[in-house]
């Protein structure tokens, strides 16, 4: 075998790249010379522009300052010569005297003027005596300037004044004035043009002279007689005379901007005057605004020349930077070889007979390569490569080196290495055509690649969780050829999105989802790549095959190495179950809201919502100075129907009054229940004070129809009262407490109605209260007493008994009459506390008499409805006659009509325990109330008072004396006994003797006295009258 040498290639290339280079050094030190002359050149040719634009910007100024400045005066010029031509002609008139009338010669267009103009005529006294505008009150201007001017001086000219306000107009105006003489020379008064001193330069100033530029009309003294700043008038400014001459009356703008006159701004001014008037017009431009397009366009070159300096210094830096690199790479890469990394071995070609590449020969290697075979670097060299690699078979690697020696094409290749003398197990080929052979690049990747193969398993086994988490997570391309197609996609992203039979990877989600969901979701990718943000949706709907499902997906933007996104990984979470559990969360919780403020039994509104919406009507009727009423609402007797027919049945009937109540009020009231039987309307708005009464009218109707309440018809009413804002009150509180006590009026008068709110009731409520405080502590300091009154028997008027009536003697307003703390005690569950001190004191009083001798004579008591309905008058009346040690027969019970009218089968369930007990009970002011005869019988009564009412009206006449004899016929037939109330003189005694009543009482027959009094009449040794009993009825 024939082999040609090969060339060992390296150390002259060396040794020459480790020359210096003199002619590099030397243009590392032209450059930054260079960099530094064209940067002095870009500045002072920026700066020399600059200059030049602001120049001609200045000049620009001032000529438009002149220009302006002359068609000012020409506009002010035109304006004042029809003026000084109308006052002539005015004056013409008045010379040659004839009679001037102003309204005409505007209106025939002799004066030339429009009809803006104001124009005045004054006799020679001033006072004003025609006008083109009118006034109603005589003015006089014999005070003003220009009329004392004139009528010292007999000049005949324009008199130009400075603007003053016209004492007809009201409003400042540029006065201007001639002189009018008569034929003889004498004063014939003065013409006066009153000119609104905005006619001179509004409209006047182009947008081009900037915002801030002035045109103005100036007086010789200096007086500014019109300005206007822009589009805005300038007033009350004045000018020295002085300041205008520096200037420059009649000459050019200056080129040079000086202090302007009006605002001390630098401006570029003309001042020119008009011709054969004392005025001056000027016109001046602001520095600013001249400057400013020339400023901004200085910035824009220097910013440009800014750029141009910093793209000239950066890219002298790069050149530097670039020749240093090339200096470096000179050096280091004489050093590249044997410091390098990867081994190198040069390697020449051997030859087989017919010219055949068979093997090759190891002509040089580095230090790294000789490592690689663990032998010294000298051992290799000369080595064959089929004796180095055994396993290098012309079929293996031998046979791809001879193809890159043959064809020129390198070759890259990574393999494991079955040497076992070789120190690495995988190894990067890079083998590269030379002239006599080839040249290997040869590094050891054992640990990259027992990390990527690790990196594999691992990506394996993260695809293997990711794939059994319950999130859905998807990874797609980000790289515009392929955007959007998957990268990676999870088992819960495809049951979310949809699965393909062939997998999903390099599809996109138009072939999982609708194109409305895949654009939407594609055109979000987007922007996550392009913000490199994360993106979170929420509640995504996406319909599944299982249904709608709702998601949340976050979508996050994942980069390369270099810095690039090259996808975006998709996290979905199926929160369907979630939203439904926050749905049912929320529909709760709004529940929860409504319960909060709706009564649960009507679903009215409560207290709650009733004290909010009240307090929105007075802020809404605050601010529109609006009124409004409430109403206060309180069933009448409704307890009886709960003790009744159940609370089942008062339930029911709160459901029924609140329909009613929501039926009978407008549509924008609103009716609230507070709780029990008390509802509350706001009526609001409140047009007129009848709209409220008309509403409770409606509400008394409503709520008086029957109602078949668990198949009981009950009839219900309820007392309101009513407080209207802010007449009555001003607050929330003051509102409420109003209504609160009107409605205990109408409770105080008999129920069943409405009374609006008095402010006497709040004196009359703080009485109340007073009074129920005092009494509920007199009942305590024991300042209670009883009074006695005997009851005869009228056959033989005997003592049969006495009626224990109670009394206040108050420690500092003495005595106290029942009239006033009865009905307060009867309002409130205090009576059920004095009607038991009452029985047990009675009782007390008759154990008293029983003790010191006297036989018992039976004492009655009165009680009243609240102590049917809430006390326990069974166990007290027992309890009390336990204590005195007294039988029931001792005591009598008197009630009225009303009080078993109030809860008649309460009522009538109470009087069949007082029978059983052996207590007599009387039915006391029999003929006022309600109850009916038919009905008594069935009650378990004995006795019945006929009210002296009924003895009053037999004394009046025939038709009561009729009722009054009737009465007593027929309650003695049905077997009652019967005793006569008010017996007050003889003919009333002998009336109730005659019709055959049983027993009176009266201050004829005995006032009430003490008890010590009374023994008084026990003296006697009378025995007390037999008591028959008879049931009876009493009907409510």
């Amino acid at each position: 075998m024939n082999a040609q040498p090969g060339a060992v290639v390296g150390q002259p290339a060396l040794a020459s790249a480790k020359r210096p280079h003199g002619r590099a050094r030397l243009q590392l030190l032209l450059l930054p010379a260079t960099i530094a002359a064209l940067l002095i050149l870009v500045w002072v040719a920026a700066l020399q522009h600059i200059a030049k634009q602001a120049t001609a910007a200045s000049r620009h100024a001032a000529t438009e300052a002149d220009a302006w400045a002359e068609r000012l005066t020409e506009r002010t010029g035109r304006i004042l010569q029809r003026i000084d031509q109308a006052s002539h002609i005015v004056a013409r008139e008045v010379s040659q005297g004839r009679p001037v009338d102003l309204n005409e010669l505007v209106r025939s267009g002799a004066i030339g003027v429009d009809g803006s103009l104001l124009i005045t005529l004054a006799d020679p006294a001033g006072r004003l005596v025609a006008s083109t505008q009118p006034f109603t009150k005589p003015i006089t201007v014999s005070d003003r300037e220009e009329f004392c001017i004139h009528l010292e001086s007999g000049a005949d000219r324009l008199y130009i004044g400075k603007p003053l306000l016209s004492r007809v107009l009201d409003r400042p105006v540029l006065q201007m004035s001639r002189r009018l003489t008569l034929p003889d020379g004498r004063l014939g008064g003065v013409v006066g043009f009153g000119l609104d001193p905005a006619a001179l330069t509004e409209r006047f100033l182009p947008a081009a002279l900037g915002p801030n530029a002035i045109a103005a009309i100036v007086d010789h003294n200096g007086v500014v007689l019109s300005a206007r700043r822009g589009s805005a008038a300038l007033a009350d400014k004045s000018i020295d005379a002085a300041a205008l001459e520096r200037l420059g009356i009649s000459g050019t703008a200056h080129l040079e901007a000086r202090v302007g006159p009006l605002d001390q701004m630098m401006r570029f001014t003309r001042v020119l005057p008009l011709a054969d008037l004392p005025v001056w017009a000027v016109v001046s431009v602001a520095q600013d605004d001249a400057l400013a397009a020339a400023d901004a366009h200085a910035i824009t070159v220097r910013l440009r020349s800014s750029v141009a300096s910093a793209v000239l210094l950066l890219l002298g830096a790069l050149l530097v930077r670039q020749m240093n690199r090339i200096e470096r790479a000179r050096a280091d890469y004489a050093a590249a070889i044997g410091t390098s990394l990867d081994g190198f071995f040069l390697l020449d070609a051997v030859r087989n007979p017919h010219g055949e590449i068979s093997d090759f020969i190891v002509k040089d290697v580095n230090e790294r390569g000789a490592a690689l075979f663990r032998r010294p670097r000298q051992a290799l060299i000369g080595q064959r490569l089929t004796v180095l690699l055994p396993s290098a078979a012309p079929s293996g690697f031998l046979g791809d080196c001879i193809a890159v020696a043959r064809t020129g094409t390198p070759l890259e290749q990574e393999f494991r290495v079955p040497e076992p003398q070789l120190a690495a197990r995988w190894i990067r080929h890079l083998v590269l055509p030379v002239p006599r052979g080839i040249a290997i690049s040869s590094r050891d990747v054992t640990q990259a690649k027992e990390a990527e193969i690790e990196t594999r398993r691992g990506r394996a086994l993260l695809h293997a969780i990711l794939d059994h988490l319950p999130i859905g997570v998807s990874a797609k391309s980000a790289r515009e050829q392929d955007f959007g197609t998957f990268l990676f996609n999870n088992a819960a992203s495809r049951h979310l999105f949809g699965a393909l039979p062939g997998g999903e990877l390099g599809r996109t989600l138009h072939d999982l989802q609708p194109a409305a969901i895949a654009d939407r979701m594609t055109v979000i990718s987007r922007e996550v790549v392009q913000t490199r943000a994360l993106v979170h949706l929420q509640e995504l709907a996406l319909e599944t095959a299982a249904g709608l499902r709702w998601v949340n997906i976050t979508k996050v933007p994942v980069a390369s190495a270099d810095g690039t996104v090259d996808r975006v990984v998709t996290l979905a979470e199926d929160v369907t179950q979630r939203k439904a559990d926050e749905d049912r969360l929320r529909a709760a919780q709004a529940e929860l809201q409504r319960m909060a403020l709706h009564d649960a039994l009507t679903g009215l509104p409560n207290r709650a919502a009733f004290q909010a919406h009240l307090e929105q009507s007075v802020q809404r009727a605050a601010a529109a100075n609006d009124a409004f009423a409430i109403l206060f609402i309180d069933l009448d007797n409704f307890k009886t129907v709960n003790d009744t027919l159940g609370h089942e049945a008062g339930d029911e009937l709160l459901r029924e009054v609140a329909a009613r109540l929501t039926q009978a009020v407008r549509k924008s009231d609103v009716v609230c229940r507070l709780g029990g039987d008390e509802f509350t309307v706001v009526v609001d708005p409140l047009g007129h004070p009848d709209d409220v009464t008309v509403v409770c009218e409606h509400i008394a109707q409503a709520l008086h129809r029957p109602a078949t309440i668990a198949g009981r018809r009950v009839q219900v009413s309820g007392s309101i009262g009513v407080c209207v804002y802010p007449r009555d009150g001003g607050d929330v509180s003051a509102l409420l407490r109003g209504a609160d006590l009107a409605m205990y009026q109408v409770k105080a008068v008999g129920k069943n109605g409405y009374a609006f709110y008095q402010s006497d009731m709040v004196r009359a409520a703080s009485i109340r209260l007073t009074i129920e405080q005092e009494l509920r502590e007199a009942i305590a300091a024991g300042e209670l007493r009883l009074v006695y009154q005997p009851k005869r028997r009228l056959a033989d008027n005997a003592l049969e008994g006495f009626e224990a009536l109670v009394r206040w003697h108050h420690p500092q307003r003495g005595e106290v009459m029942p009239g006033e703390f009865i009905p307060v005690a009867e309002q409130t569950d205090l009576i059920v506390e004095l009607g038991d001190w009452v029985i047990r004191a009675a009782c007390g009083q008759v154990r008293q008499w029983r003790d010191a001798g006297y036989e018992t004579v039976p004492v009655a008591v009165n009680v009243a409805a609240r102590q049917l309905q809430r006390g326990d008058l069974i166990g007290t009346i027992a309890a009390a006659l336990h204590e005195a040690g007294l039988e029931p027969a001792a005591l009598q019970l008197e009630l009225t009509e009303s009080a078993m009218l109030t809860d008649p089968m309460r009522a009538r369930a109470i009087l069949s325990e007082l029978e059983a007990l052996g207590v007599v009970v009387a039915i006391d002011d029999f003929g006022t109330g309600e109850a009916s005869l038919a009905r008594l019988i069935e009650m378990p009564v004995t006795t019945l008072k006929i009210d002296r009412s009924l003895l009053l009206a037999a004394e009046r006449g025939t038709d009561g004396l009729v009722l009054f004899e009737g009465t007593a016929a027929l309650v003695r037939r049905l077997g009652f006994r019967t005793v006569v109330e008010g017996i007050e003189s003889e003919a009333q005694l002998a009336l109730a003797t005659r019709c055959g009543c049983d027993a009176g009482q009266g201050y004829h027959l005995g006032r009430p006295v003490p008890a010590a009094v009374a023994e008084a009449g026990l003296r006697l040794g009378l025995p007390a009258a037999a008591q028959s009993r008879q049931p009876g009825v009493i009907v409510v």
